[in-house]
C-alpha cells in the first residue's frame, strides 16, 4: 500500500499525458480571445488513482485507501463557478463505485464522513483567467480550503484548467488541478458545461471603450483598488475625464477616494457584501462616453 500511495508528483509527466490525450497540439493552440470571459461553469469528473501525483505525505484511513485501490470506492470532483467573483470551487469526494454519474444531488458531497463523503473543498481566486478557443485556465491562489489528505491549501498558488473540443456544444477534456508543490490531478475528460462571453469586437464610429482591472476581485479586507483605461477608436490621442460611482447594492456604503481619476482606492464601509462600481469615461474633446464596471466581493469579517 505504501508503494501505491508514495508517488512523486512530476508535473512534466502530467503535461505529457495531457498533450497526448488532447486533440489540439501545442503548435496549433489558438491565441487568447481578447475580452472573452467565463460566464458559467459546471464540471464533474472521475479521478483515477494513477493520475493523482503528490510530493507530501498523505493522511488517510488505510481501509479507505485499500477500498480505492481495490476499486470499491471512486474519487470524484465537482468544479463549480461563482460568476460574481470569477472564482471556481472544487469539491472532491468518495462514492461507492457504481454510483450514478453525474452524482445525484441527494449525495452529501460537502460534509466529511460519517455524515457525508467529502475529502476536500477549496476555492481558487484567480489573478488571471486565460480563455482560448479550446481551453480555459484559472491561475491564482487558494482563498479558503478544508483540511485535505494533503494538508490545508489556504494561501497556496494553484491552477485549474481544462480543454474544449470543437463540437457544438464543446466537450470538456484534459481537466487539471494543480496545487503548487503539493499535488496535481489530471483526467482525460469531464462532464458538464461552460458558457463563455462573446469575443470582444472592435469599436467603430468613435465609440469609447473602458477596460477595468480587475473586473472581478475577492478581498479579505475592506480596502480595495481598481484601475480603468479609456480608449477612443476614432481619436487615438484623446484625453478623458472619469467619474466613479457605486452602482450596487442600493444604499450601500463605500468611500471612493479619487472618484474623478482613472484609478482609485475604495473603502467598503458596509464590510461583508458584493459591490459593483461603474466608471464613466468622457472624451474631453468630442464628448463621446463609455462605461466600465468592477465587481468586488468582500469576504471580510466586518459587517455593518
Amino acid at each position: 500500500m505504501k508503494s501505491l500511495w508514495n508517488r512523486v508528483a512530476v508535473l512534466s509527466l502530467v503535461l505529457v499525458l495531457a498533450l497526448l490525450a488532447s486533440s489540439v497540439t501545442a503548435s496549433a493552440q489558438p491565441p487568447l480571445v481578447t475580452g472573452q470571459t467565463v460566464k458559467a461553469l459546471s464540471i464533474e469528473r472521475v479521478l483515477q488513482l494513477n493520475n493523482v501525483h503528490y510530493t507530501v505525505p498523505i493522511a488517510g484511513s488505510p481501509s479507505v485507501l485499500a477500498a480505492i485501490a481495490a476499486g470499491a470506492l471512486e474519487i470524484r470532483e465537482i468544479i463549480s463557478f461563482n460568476p460574481i467573483s470569477g472564482s471556481p470551487t472544487s469539491v472532491v469526494f468518495l462514492v461507492p463505485t457504481g454510483t450514478p454519474f453525474p452524482t445525484p444531488a441527494a449525495v452529501d458531497t460537502l460534509d466529511p464522513p460519517p455524515l457525508g463523503t467529502n475529502l476536500e473543498t477549496f476555492t481558487l481566486v484567480p489573478d488571471k483567467t486565460y480563455v482560448t478557443k479550446n481551453s480555459v485556465t484559472f491561475s491564482g491562489t487558494i482563498l479558503v480550503s478544508t483540511d485535505t489528505p494533503f494538508g490545508n491549501y489556504t494561501g497556496a498558488p494553484a491552477t485549474i484548467s481544462f480543454g474544449l473540443t470543437n463540437d457544438t456544444p464543446p466537450k470538456i477534456t484534459n481537466v487539471v488541478d494543480l496545487i503548487s508543490g503539493v499535488v496535481v490531478a489530471w483526467s482525460a475528460s469531464g462532464t458538464g458545461s461552460v458558457t463563455l462571453s462573446s469575443p470582444a469586437t472592435s469599436p467603430t464610429g468613435g465609440t469609447v471603450t473602458v477596460a477595468v482591472t480587475p473586473a472581478n476581485q475577492t478581498i479579505l479586507t475592506t480596502l480595495a483598488h481598481i484601475d480603468s483605461k479609456a480608449t477612443d477608436s476614432a481619436d487615438p490621442a484623446a484625453t478623458f475625464s472619469y467619474q466613479w460611482v457605486l452602482s450596487s447594492p442600493p444604499g450601500g456604503g463605500a468611500t471612493i477616494f479619487t472618484p474623478n481619476a482613472p484609478s482609485t482606492d475604495i473603502q467598503l464601509i458596509d464590510g461583508f457584501n458584493t459591490y459593483t462600481f461603474t466608471v464613466t469615461a468622457k472624451n474631453t474633446k468630442t464628448g463621446a462616453t463609455g462605461t466600465g464596471t468592477a465587481t468586488i466581493q468582500c469576504v471580510c469579517a466586518e459587517r455593518r
